[in-house]
């Protein structure tokens, strides 16, 4: 399986391979990630389940360069920005992506922005729950306005500074790092997230 998906990336402009292997197949992703982890982002999704045990041992092992990060699967913000820290302290990538049983709640836009991923996976644009976030991605684009900066290829890695705050009826996000413009956006009356946030920056 890796030597086709050695052949592939020589004949096609590939640039992301998530789920290349078998979920549990660690020592088939360490060879698939000496092999193309050069050339390709190898981004395991059932290989990590957006857990930081499952995600360390990738990183201790050299098994991928990033990992899918699915909010509803690891079930709450602080796991979900704990997995990226931990994806972005080892120079890996981070996608965020939705999952089956999706509604046109546009949150993971914006915090695809927010964490500067610099990847949202959600899916071809053919129904409202998937537009949605397309969506939400061109009215941030919209109110940043020239400041926008497109990603490149390659994600953003810059390592943003997470504090989570709870307070009653709310859960408000904040993320900081320099030079990073401000934005409030509230979702409803118990969940409001305000960070500072950025497209991304390319890695010239």
């Amino acid at each position: 399986m890796v030597a086709m998906y050695a052949d592939w990336a020589r004949k096609y402009p590939f640039v992301v391979l998530e789920d290349g292997l078998a979920e549990d197949d660690w020592d088939g992703w360490k060879l698939l990630n000496r092999e193309l982890g050069g050339k390709l982002e190898l981004v395991g999704d059932d290989l990590f389940v957006t857990n930081v045990e499952r995600i360390q041992r990738g990183i201790d092992e050299n098994a991928a360069n990033a990992v899918l990060i699915k909010l509803n699967q690891i079930g709450t913000l602080t796991e979900t920005i704990a997995a990226v820290n931990l994806a972005y302290s080892a120079n890996w990538g981070a996608m965020v992506s939705h999952r089956s049983g999706e509604t046109v709640d546009s949150f993971i836009a914006d915090l695809t922005v927010a964490l500067g991923t610099g990847h949202l996976k959600t899916g071809a644009p053919c129904r409202g729950e998937r537009l949605e976030k397309y969506n939400q991605l061109m009215r941030i684009e919209e109110y940043l306005g020239d400041s926008a900066v497109y990603a490149g290829v390659k994600p953003s890695c810059a390592e943003p500074h997470f504090r989570a705050t709870v307070h009653t009826r709310k859960i408000v996000l904040r993320v900081d790092s320099g030079g990073w413009m401000g934005q409030n956006i509230c979702r409803s009356d118990n969940f409001c997230v305000e960070f500072r946030i950025q497209i991304g920056v390319s890695h010239a």
